[in-house]
C-alpha cells in the first residue's frame, strides 16, 4: 500500500510512542508493524535530545515563542534521523524529542557506551547544523537492550542521564552509565516509573493507584525522608510526569484543570499520608481521562472505516480497501478493527451482508442469485453457503420458516 509522506511520518511516530512508553508488548505486533513501516533494524536503545534550560530560555514570552522553539528542534531532528539508520524519533512535550537507534551488541559494555555515546555525539551535530537558538541543546543516552520491548527502559534511562547529569553542564551528551541516578523514594527505578506512566497512558488507573500505593506506604512516618517537605518535590515531579503521560493524545481542558487542582492540594498538604491519597486520587482521574481520549481516537478511525464497509458492502471491498480509506496499513487496521468492534473485518462485513439479504429475503420478491449480487457476491453458490454458516438455514429455508410463522 503506497502511504503518503505525511502518513508514513505519522505512523512512524505513532510505532516510537507506542515503544518508548512500553505500550506493545507483542513481538509479533512490533514485526507487523516494523513490516508496514518498511522499517530497517529494529532500535534497541533510546535518545533523548533536548533544549537546555527551555524554561529560562522562554520565561516572559509567548506561548506561540515556546511552541516555535520546540517545533524547530523537532524538525531538527527529524532531519538529522533522516541521515542516520532505520531512526525513530517523536517529540515528547518539554522534555525534547526521543529518538530511537539500533546499536550491535558487540564488545564489553564499555565499548557499547563508547559507541553509543559516539552515536549520539553525530546525532546532536546534525541537530546544531540545522537548530539555533539562544541555548544548547543536550543529548542523553539509555543502555542498549536485547529485547525491543525493554525500549521504554531505556528512555527512561536517557531521561535520567540529562537530569544527573553534573551541574552546570550543558550543550553535553550524557550516557546513563556514566551518571549517577538518584532515586527517592528509592523503589521509583526507570522501570516502576515507566509502568507508572504506562498505567496512565493506557486509562488503567487503578493500576496506577496500586504501584503508587506500594510506593508511598500508608504507614510512612513524616520525618526525614517521608517528611512533607522531602515528599512534596518529589510528588509534584511524579504528578506532572502523569499529568503529561494522560495528555499525549491530546490535552484538554478537563486533563489541565485536573492538573491544576491535585498540584494545589499537593501544596497544601501536611503529612506524607495526605500526599499519598491525593497522588492516588490523580492517577485515577489522569488515567480516566487518557482512557476516555485514546477510545475517542480509535472509535474515530473505525467509525469512519465502518461508514466506508455500509456504503460499499455490495461490491468486492477488501481489508486493504478499507484500511486505505482510513490512512492506515492492513496489519494495523486489522488489528484495530478487532480490538475496537470486536470481530475481524471479514466476519463484520459477512454478517453485514447477510442481515442485508434477509432484509431483502423478507420484503422483496428478489431470486436467492439476484439477492447475492445486491449484497456483494457474485457467486449464489458461495453466498448460500456463508447464509447457512451464519444462520444455520438455507437462504429459502429462512424465507419459508419466517413467512410461515407470521
Amino acid at each position: 500500500m503506497f502511504m503518503g509522506p505525511d502518513v508514513l511520518s505519522s505512523l512512524k511516530r505513532e510505532f516510537t510512542y507506542a515503544l518508548i512508553f512500553g505500550n506493545l508488548t507483542s513481538i509479533k505486533e512490533i514485526m507487523e508493524r516494523k513490516k508496514a513501516l518498511s522499517i530497517g533494524p529494529l532500535p534497541n536503545h533510546a535518545l533523548l535530545v533536548q533544549i537546555d534550560n527551555l524554561a529560562a530560555v522562554t520565561a516572559g514570552k509567548s506561548h506561540f515563542f515556546k511552541q516555535g522553539l520546540k517545533q524547530k528542534l523537532w524538525e531538527a531532528v527529524e532531519a538529522a534521523c533522516r541521515h542516520l539508520p532505520a531512526g525513530l524519533a517523536a517529540p515528547v512535550g518539554d522534555e525534547g524529542v526521543a529518538v530511537l537507534l539500533p546499536l550491535e551488541h558487540a564488545g564489553d559494555e564499555e565499548a557499547l557506551v563508547a559507541r553509543a555515546v559516539e552515536q549520539g555525539s553525530s546525532l546532536r551535530e546534525e541537530v546544531c547544523a540545522h537548530f539555533s537558538l539562544p541555548a544548547p541543546v543536550s543529548v542523553g543516552i539509555g543502555r542498549a537492550y536485547r529485547d525491543v520491548r525493554q525500549i521504554n527502559l531505556s528512555y527512561q534511562e536517557a531521561r535520567e542521564a540529562l537530569r544527573y547529569r553534573p551541574p552546570n553542564q550543558q550543550g553535553v551528551v550524557v550516557h546513563i552509565a556514566n551518571v549517577t541516578p538518584r532515586y527517592w523514594p528509592t523503589d521509583l527505578t526507570p522501570e516502576i516509573h515507566s509502568r507508572l506512566l504506562e498505567r496512565i497512558r493506557l486509562g488503567d488507573g487503578e493500576g496506577a493507584a496500586r504501584l503508587l500505593g506500594e510506593m508511598m506506604p500508608d504507614d510512612a512516618p513524616n520525618t526525614g525522608p517521608h517528611s512533607p517537605y522531602n515528599l512534596k518535590a518529589w510528588t509534584v515531579e511524579l504528578m506532572l510526569a502523569m499529568w503529561r503521560a494522560a495528555s499525549e493524545n491530546g490535552l484538554d481542558t478537563g486533563a489541565m484543570a485536573s492538573g491544576l487542582k491535585y498540584l494545589q492540594q499537593i501544596s497544601a498538604a501536611t503529612s506524607a499520608a495526605e500526599m499519598r491519597r491525593v497522588i492516588m486520587s490523580a492517577a485515577r482521574e489522569l488515567a480516566a481521562q487518557a482512557a476516555a481520549r485514546l477510545t475517542g481516537m480509535r472509535s474515530q478511525v473505525v467509525k469512519r472505516a465502518l461508514e466506508y464497509i455500509n456504503r460499499h458492502y455490495a461490491h468486492p471491498i477488501s481489508l486493504h480497501d478499507v484500511a486505505s480509506s482510513v490512512g492506515l496499513s492492513s496489519c494495523y487496521f486489522s488489528y484495530l478493527f478487532k480490538k475496537e468492534v470486536g470481530q475481524k473485518f471479514i466476519d463484520y462485513l459477512s454478517h453485514l451482508r447477510i442481515e442485508k439479504a434477509k432484509q431483502l429475503l423478507l420484503t422483496t420478491t428478489m431470486s436467492v442469485a439476484e439477492i447475492a449480487h445486491r449484497v456483494g457476491y457474485h457467486d449464489p453458490n458461495y453466498f448460500s453457503k456463508v447464509f447457512k454458516n451464519l444462520t444455520g438455514v438455507p437462504p429459502k429455508q429462512f424465507k419459508n420458516q419466517i413467512l410461515e410463522r407470521s
